[in-house]
């Protein structure tokens, strides 16, 4: 009953159980103009959503945006010269102003490593040197050692103390 009314309301195929969730169409689509569009509207929209967008960069200390942009960026962490050529300055005067709020960007993603590294662990999805390779580690080696300066233990031994987590390492088994 419920795949049918879906496939009525949305007038496409519904497929359920898929490893992704999202909408399929046509290129093309995107360029035909909406009916009941209106061009002075949607300019005005873009003014307003430029301005908050600018409201709330200027909100928000540099090192929440830094933070922000190192969670937002797929496929590794932006460098501290790609982080500042981002947010308009030098690489000298974001270090400095980061300096200023008490924090550095090595410190910033240190701390955004650590917290992955956790969520990754509970989720138990990834293998340990899945994991490694995600928050951008050279090696398991280098990996293990910073996450038994965060936490004082190895990621295996933090996955075993984590319930509804199976004993065995995750380094060792696959999903």
């Amino acid at each position: 009953m419920i795949p049918l009314l879906a496939a009525s309301l949305f007038r496409c195929q519904v497929r359920y159980d898929e490893t992704w969730a999202g909408l399929e169409f046509p290129v093309a689509y995107l360029d035909q103009p909406l009916k009941t569009g209106n061009p002075q509207v949607f300019l005005e929209a873009v003014k307003l959503c430029k301005e908050q967008f600018g409201k709330l960069n200027r909100q928000q200390t540099l090192t929440a945006r830094v933070r922000r942009l190192m969670l937002e960026k797929e496929g590794g962490f932006p460098t501290l010269l790609a982080t500042a050529r981002h947010l308009n300055m030098t690489p000298r005067t974001l270090h400095r102003k980061l300096m200023e709020e008490g924090a550095s960007y090595r410190e910033i993603l240190d701390d955004i490593r650590r917290r992955l590294a956790i969520v990754h662990l509970k989720a138990n999805r990834l293998t340990i040197q899945e994991i490694a390779f995600t928050l951008g580690f050279s090696d398991l080696a280098n990996f293990r050692r910073a996450f038994r300066r965060w936490e004082g233990m190895a990621p295996s031994d933090y996955q075993r103390q984590v319930p509804g987590i199976a004993a065995t390492p995750s380094e060792h088994r696959r999903p």
